[in-house]
């Protein structure tokens, strides 16, 4: 029985390896008599941070942890977390406490941003409104987004359709207004550096490539 948990471990920390690269470990740590996870990453200086997780550390908990490790460096690197900070808001969803960090609601600071864009021309904030009602049903849409990046995604997991081509400029307009409102979310409401929006060639992968033709 020893050896099977020793080469299934040894096997999900070469999975790991793969798929995030050099750096990243996961262990178990006994806690009140039962194994859970601990992942753990070594900085390129040398330096070594881990974090404790409430999932089990078991060869049936093998996916979860993968996909647990996977979303943690997302978060670490797409909004410059800390291994602890990136645990935690990975197993602990915003929910409720979605405008937590603002301590307003996201309908205020869509208000605050619509604002501050007044002297724009009439038709501009006639679609920058229209944009800001997307952002707000896509905070609201389940599972609830957790940071800027995924807002950004399911965005446009909403709202790309057939009707808005791959690398038209509608794409880019859209994503670039959701852009400037995380930016505007984090600089002047005081939303938490996680809701900064990806980075511009991020975005890219969310526009996509324009279709061509032979003819």
């Amino acid at each position: 029985m020893k050896n099977r948990v020793s080469e299934w471990v040894a096997r999900l920390r070469k999975q790991i390896k793969n798929d995030n690269g050099l750096g990243w470990g996961v262990r178990g740590i006994e806690v009140e008599d039962a194994l859970k996870l601990q992942i753990t990453y070594r900085y390129e200086n040398g330096d070594r941070s881990a974090a404790l997780v409430n999932i089990a550390f078991e060869s049936n908990k093998n996916r979860e942890i993968q996909n647990t490790v996977a979303d943690v460096k997302r978060l670490m690197t797409d909004n410059n977390l800390s291994l602890p900070e990136a645990v935690k808001l990975s197993v602990e969803p915003l929910g409720k406490e979605k405008a937590s960090d603002l301590q307003e609601n996201w309908q205020s600071v869509v208000d605050s941003f619509l604002e501050s864009r007044a002297s724009r021309r009439v038709t501009t904030i006639r679609d920058l409104r229209l944009r800001m009602n997307r952002v707000l049903k896509a905070l609201e849409s389940s599972p609830i987004p957790r940071d800027g990046a995924t807002l950004m995604k399911r965005y446009a997991s909403l709202y790309f359709g057939k009707k808005m081509a791959p690398g038209g400029s509608g794409r880019k307009r859209n994503l670039n207004d959701v852009a400037a409102f995380l930016d505007f979310a984090v600089e002047d409401c005081g939303a938490h550096k996680r809701w900064r929006p990806m980075s511009p060639k991020h975005r890219e992968k969310l526009v996509g490539e324009a279709i061509t033709t032979t003819e």
